[in-house]
């Protein structure tokens, strides 16, 4: 019966044959593009989805209701480039999946939304506790 040792490692040492095929049946790192994309983080005020990519499969997703939304292109918080406020969520997703041919700007991945009844107040609340905890606003509400 083997043993495990030092950080969970196993005491037994492998034959010559079980080395060989422990490196051929190792599996590659998962790419970053597969990893979860980052939680927004509120300061409990809103309920915020599970961020989802942009895609045309993933319109059924959103909800035709006033809401806050942040648009991210990668996978740390600081990745979201913008925080806004808008009366109907679905347009607002219906924009970004056409405007994703638009080079000029930064290209968001990741969609995730909270319902509102104010959406231009929260997103103004929202854009703030970014600005508090990371020292700058979102990229695209920076106001360049």
């Amino acid at each position: 019966m083997a043993g495990f040792g030092k950080r969970g490692l196993s005491t037994t040492k492998p034959s010559q044959g079980q080395r060989a095929a422990g490196f051929a049946a190792s599996a590659p790192e998962p790419s970053l593009d597969k990893r979860p994309p980052p939680r927004v983080q509120s300061n409990g005020g809103l309920q915020w989805s599970e961020p989802f990519a942009i895609t045309r499969e993933n319109k059924a997703l959103v909800k035709d209701q006033p809401g806050v939304y942040a648009l991210m292109a990668g996978h740390r918080e600081t990745d979201i480039i913008y925080i806004g406020g808008t009366k109907d969520l679905l347009s607002e997703y219906i924009a970004e999946l056409s405007a994703r041919t638009n080079i000029e700007r930064p290209r968001a991945k990741y969609f995730c939304y909270a319902e509102a009844l104010t959406p231009y107040e929260e997103a103004q609340k929202e854009i703030t506790l970014f600005k508090r905890r990371h020292g700058h606003k979102p990229m695209l509400n920076s106001g360049f």
